[in-house]
């Protein structure tokens, strides 16, 4: 019953969205008749509307927004006065966050905020440069550090993953953005409430709109069942529409007792293991992670845990205290979060400055691309300056507007010389970053607006010349079973592509 009344009020939330939309367009329709057709009584009446549209374009131009983000709904107030303001109003707050929640959360976390002595071991003049920006917008420390694995498939991901939530001896803490009813979600459930049962804290925390298709309330209430086992839904549906519908966490990690933490593209459902197929085969990496960086997946926890259930944590009761191992290798971890309250944007920042850092290669796998034209520009002149610039997008789609839309934003680069590959065996979920065989980059993050700056996102970037040759290794693995898209190919894509592309590229930031 449960289920079924979240289903109803996701539906209800998506028809109120309609309903402001086709309300909004209907009255714009309505004036701009009158305007036409009752000139001299009602064109005053429009004049003042297009002159009150100068009120929150100004506010638009002058947001912390991306650029493209605040031009498509600049266009869209110009032309569609009454249905681009009050679009903006439901939908378009961008990274805006409440300054009252954003108080309260910088005033539980600032006693937790950890030094980073470990900059000042960083030697190279790239690597201090990149880790100082990164240190600067995300305000989580580097660590000395080469305890991570990469785990270049889902089915491995899990099994990993489960092995060590059977050694759990104190907590273990879940959070994805997709938790499905199925066999996988079935055997994680009964080792959890397994060790709940021995005592330890289980804490999960799922995304209210991503596990909405596949979570049925009673698999919930079973978990809940037990007083150690914890379930919060991040931001959930009410019974009234919220203007923070679109701020949805993207994270996906794990964390047990503070020793170990696992984070990458993958969720707890089958086709993420290969138990499901639904786009062909479902290619998905993550990585473990062992050693003083697990705290800061531990931080970013206890602070959505904060804003899911209200309950403000002792980081210091899960922070575990981590002997620092001496690296010759110069190896070194920082684990970040993002999301709509952080206005440096640390996870489109860092990318930014991986690219334009790079040397003689820069590899992308990403599940969509619809980016803005500065990213794509720093990418162009990459490959035109002669590096090695190689990006891997899905063949088979989960999304089709998205994915024509990435097609469309690949064909600058194609034209510039960047390699673009589709992933012909299926569906590409993997979120990496790979250049100069050093610098790499795991996490949530997909390469459009949506996720770098509406979604909460979290991932790690490392200065690991070991791991970066693994990754770069299942890049190259995925490359041959992959076709390379040439500019040919690209200009003969089908007339309705176009026609999609030309109404998304003015609103693409919107998507």
């Amino acid at each position: 019953m449960k289920h079924i009344l979240r289903i109803i009020l996701y539906l209800f939330n998506v028809f109120i969205k309609i309903i402001i939309f086709f309300v909004s367009l209907a009255l714009q329709i309505y004036v701009l008749w009158l305007s036409i057709y009752s000139v001299p009584h009602y064109y005053p009446l429009y004049i003042a509307t297009v002159a009150i549209s100068i009120i929150p374009i100004t506010y638009v131009f002058n947001s912390s927004n991306n650029s493209s983000y605040k031009m498509s709904w600049i266009i869209l107030i110009l032309v569609l006065p009454i249905v681009g303001m009050i679009m903006y109003l439901f939908f378009g707050q961008g990274r805006s966050f409440s300054k009252k929640r954003a108080l309260k959360l910088k005033e539980y976390v600032t006693p937790y905020v950890q030094k980073n002595d470990t900059l000042l071991y960083i030697r190279h003049n790239t690597d201090k440069k990149i880790a100082n920006l990164l240190h600067a917008t995300s305000k989580l420390p580097f660590y000395i550090d080469d305890q991570v694995t990469f785990l270049n498939d889902g089915a491995i991901w899990f099994e990993k993953m489960m092995e060590d939530i059977q050694k759990a001896k104190k907590y273990v803490f879940l959070e994805y953005f997709i938790f499905s009813d199925g066999e996988t979600l079935e055997r994680l459930s009964s080792l959890l409430i397994q060790k709940a049962q021995e005592g330890v804290q289980i804490k999960i925390i799922l995304d209210d709109i991503g596990s909405k298709k596949g979570l049925k309330q009673k698999t919930i209430d079973r978990l809940k069942e037990h007083p150690n086992l914890k379930v919060y839904s991040f931001n959930p549906m009410g019974m009234f529409f919220s203007l923070n519908l679109n701020f949805r966490n993207h994270r996906k990690m794990t964390i047990i007792d503070g020793k170990i933490a696992y984070c990458g593209g993958t969720n707890i459902a089958d086709e993420y293991v290969h138990k499901k197929d639904r786009f062909g085969f479902w290619r998905d990496n993550a990585c473990r992670y062992a050693g003083s960086a697990v705290n800061s997946f531990v931080f970013t926890f206890c602070i959505d845990w904060f804003m899911s259930a209200k309950e403000k944590l002792n980081m210091e009761e899960y922070f575990y205290d981590h002997p620092q191992i001496p690296s010759s290798k110069e190896s070194y971890i920082c684990p970040f979060s993002d999301g709509p309250g952080d206005d440096d944007n640390p996870g489109y920042t860092l990318f930014q400055s991986m690219i334009e850092n790079a040397k003689y290669s820069i590899y992308i796998s990403t599940p969509y691309f619809i980016i803005d034209r500065e990213f794509i520009g720093s990418l162009e002149n990459a490959a035109k300056s002669g590096i090695d610039v190689r990006l891997l997008i899905p063949h088979i789609p989960d999304k089709k507007i998205p994915y024509i839309m990435t097609y469309y934003h690949v064909g600058r680069l194609i034209k510039s010389g960047v390699k673009v590959y589709r992933y012909t065996p299926g569906f590409t979920h993997a979120k990496n970053i790979i250049i100069d065989d050093k610098y790499t980059f795991n996490g949530t993050f997909n390469l459009d607006y949506r996720s770098l700056f509406l979604h909460f996102e979290c991932g790690a970037f490392h200065i690991n010349k070991d791991l970066a040759k693994e990754m770069k290794d299942d890049f190259h693995q995925a490359l041959k079973q992959s076709r390379q898209v040439s500019y040919q190919e690209w200009k003969k894509r089908p007339v309705y592509y176009r026609i999609i592309e030309f109404l998304g590229s003015l609103f693409a930031p919107l998507l």
